[in-house]
């Protein structure tokens, strides 16, 4: 069965928007502070969540906190969740996209929405990372997968957020224009899957990436779609 996780990156063991924001084996810097805060209404109370960002090599680091000190992790792994890129708010965005997309699969509105770093653009406050969903849209499943594109050949980097049957998110840092039919190539769980898509819309700035409709999708990729969870939690 298909995994919502993508194959994180050998090197850093996180998710980035592309390979010029690994950090390799290199450490952070070491003065992670808390970026941004909310808070979200469960059974059990009150919970307050946390993005801490930290300078690399490359550019920044984030990770989410559930306060006081409950760092997330990954699935079955010692290793922490960690997002990377070259700007500050394109790494806090992303996992800020992560979190808000739990929280609403597990039916918890985030309030009380701070953020605590000066330099970061109001933007993020409110930005959306896809349109509103048409009613008669297909559902789309979070998943996080390795994926190169390109307009003749899958050369570029990204990482999927989401997937339908007929259609996907991409987190990339090269968004292509409107219209545009692109060669693509999908990696889950090692195996590798062609594809072809044209892109919908795009967005160039605050967490840059695309949406992409997909032109007569292979059955092994809608298998892969049908056996996502349709949470993250």
């Amino acid at each position: 069965m298909a995994t919502l996780w993508k194959t994180h990156c050998s090197h850093c063991k996180g998710l980035h928007l592309d390979s010029a924001a690994c950090p390799g084996s290199l450490p952070a810097a070491g003065e992670e502070r808390v970026a941004w805060r909310a808070l979200a209404d469960t059974e059990d109370g009150v919970v307050a969540f946390g993005i801490l960002l930290d300078r690399t090599p490359c550019g920044w680091r984030s990770r989410i906190q559930t306060f006081p000190k409950t760092i997330w992790m990954l699935p079955g792994e010692r290793e922490t969740l960690k997002f990377f890129a070259v700007e500050a708010e394109h790494a806090l965005g992303l996992a800020m996209e992560f979190l808000r997309l739990h929280c609403r699969q597990s039916a918890r509105a985030l309030r009380n929405v701070q953020f605590l770093e000066e330099f970061l653009p109001e933007r993020l406050g409110n930005f959306r990372i896809s349109p509103p969903r048409h009613p008669h849209q297909e559902l789309r499943k979070p998943g996080f997968f390795d994926i190169r594109f390109g307009r003749h050949k899958p050369s570029l980097s990204g990482t999927t957020r989401d997937l339908s049957a007929h259609g996907l998110f991409v987190f990339t840092a090269n968004p292509q224009d409107e219209g545009q039919v692109l060669r693509l190539r999908l990696e889950v769980g090692g195996n590798q899957f062609p594809l072809d898509g044209r892109v919908r819309w795009f967005r160039p700035d605050c967490l840059p990436g695309m949406g992409l409709q997909l032109e007569a999708p292979s059955m092994e990729y809608r298998q892969i779609v049908a056996a996502l969870p349709s949470s993250l939690s």
